[in-house]
């Protein structure tokens, strides 16, 4: 019998693959080798069954951060690490995906993107806070206000066209972006970590 948890897998790979546009409930149904009828017990439409693999593709990303977040020493240099993380297929993957997601499913992009800007705004504060008390980030320095500025400035840069037709590298672009914020934040001692790791991807490059 096939489950929920395989149909959820089975799409996420799919739409993966291809984006979330051209990716059919016929399609899906074929893939789990179950009839379209079963495939609408399970979940009533496309866009549930889109909601339902973008939590999935959620936890899974979650699953990755924690793992890196248990090997950094600090604020920063999970931060750094999350980024040296991303590559710029994925990012350019992400960004196409919830283009055509906002195109052509706009209920779902809607509902989707209001839950991830709100949980993002919640782990920025979160980061700030710890490397305040780690002594990384200036102590007089409103979380709350700072978190704001800059889970503003990172959805300004993804819903922009900016952000897709740039020519430089989208990952090296969003790093760019992140240090700028980061080593205005940081006391000499964040900047010193910053620094660190700037000095080792020019020497890698």
């Amino acid at each position: 019998m096939v489950t929920k948890e395989h149909i959820l897998d089975t799409a996420v790979r799919l739409f993966v693959r291809r984006g979330c546009k051209s990716v059919t409930m016929d399609e899906i149904a074929a893939e789990c080798g179950i009839s379209k009828r079963t495939l609408y017990e399970q979940f009533e439409d496309k866009s549930s069954l889109l909601s339902a693999s973008i939590i999935l593709m959620g936890e899974r990303e979650k699953e990755k951060i924690k793992e890196i977040q248990q090997r950094s020493e600090n604020v920063l240099e999970f931060l750094i690490h999350i980024n040296h993380y991303q590559s710029d297929a994925r990012i350019k993957f992400y960004d196409d995906f919830f283009l055509d997601l906002k195109k052509y499913y706009p209920d779902v992009y809607n509902g989707v993107v209001t839950e991830i800007r709100n949980t993002h705004f919640e782990n920025n504060k979160k980061m700030i806070r710890a490397g305040q008390q780690q002594g990384l980030f200036l102590p007089y320095l409103n979380a709350d206000m700072l978190a704001t500025v800059v889970s503003e400035t990172i959805n300004i840069i993804k819903e922009s066209r900016m952000g897709r037709e740039i020519s430089f590298d989208r990952k090296d672009f969003l790093r760019q972006t992140m240090f700028v914020y980061l080593r205005g934040m940081s006391t000499i001692k964040g900047i010193e970590v910053i620094d660190k790791f700037l000095n080792s991807f020019e020497n890698d490059n």
